[in-house]
């Protein structure tokens, strides 16, 4: 069984209807290795709208034992958050005419 290690990996979120705006946030993945814990943010964060290009991913402690939903729960409030900022911002752009 491989070791698996939380990393903190740093992003860029871009809009792609709206390249001029963008966010920097660090979220946190488990994962074995630098190159899994990639993938799996770009499996879990990619959609339609949005892209991400990865600034940094930086590997911290081991973990030890993984309690479910843990990492889903977190993942899904922060998608929740970022979708209905980028829906306010857009509902403002699109209504000036």
């Amino acid at each position: 069984m491989d070791k698996k290690y939380e990393f903190a990996v740093k992003a860029q979120m871009i809009i792609k209807n709206n390249p001029s705006y963008s966010s920097i946030t660090t979220y946190k993945v488990v994962a074995s290795s630098v190159r899994e814990a990639k993938n799996i943010f770009k499996a879990e964060r990619e959609t339609v709208h949005t892209s991400y290009k990865i600034i940094s991913c930086v590997k911290g402690n081991e973990v030890k034992d993984i309690k479910p939903g843990k990492y889903l729960l977190q993942n899904g409030l922060a998608s929740a958050g970022i979708l209905a900022a980028g829906g306010v911002i857009l509902s403002k752009l699109l209504s000036k005419k």
